[in-house]
């Protein structure tokens, strides 16, 4: 499987429900992009069950776990690629990024994973130290 990012998860979501609301027209006008159709006619020679099949599809998207990343920086596909692979080997084998740019972390991540908050950026240990600072140095004149 490739990196799924969550915005490309809600995207097939929706692309599902027009297919899922197309089965029963005679002349549906589909907006759906190509590898959404090629996956779903390689899955449809599985299953000729086609209501079945994408609600099978759906449900297997809306089953994944969401991983949250704030990175200090926009990741390209290699880094996404990266995360999502070592991610997928050491959290879970179901899961999916939900990446969001954040320049005022300065540098590393906040990660958010089943309803857990962890802060590892440099914003919140340099605003530590500057209030250290602050605070020692009005307690000390």
């Amino acid at each position: 499987m490739a990196c799924l990012i969550k915005p490309q998860a809600d995207l097939l979501i929706r692309e599902i429900d027009i297919l899922l609301d197309s089965l029963y027209q005679s002349n549906p006008q589909l907006e759906i992009r190509e590898s959404t159709l090629r996956e779903y006619d390689l899955r449809k020679i599985k299953d000729p069950d086609l209501t079945k099949l994408l609600n099978d599809w759906k449900s297997e998207l809306e089953a994944l776990k969401v991983l949250k990343l704030s990175l200090a920086f926009e990741p390209n596909e290699m880094i996404l690629q990266k995360l999502w692979s070592w991610a997928n080997q050491n959290i879970s084998k179901n899961i999916i990024l939900d990446i969001e740019s954040d320049p005022s972390l300065v540098a590393g991540a906040i990660v958010t994973w089943n309803g857990h908050y962890r802060d590892y950026s440099y914003r919140g240990t340099l605003a530590t130290n500057i209030f250290d600072q602050i605070w020692k140095a009005l307690i000390n004149s």
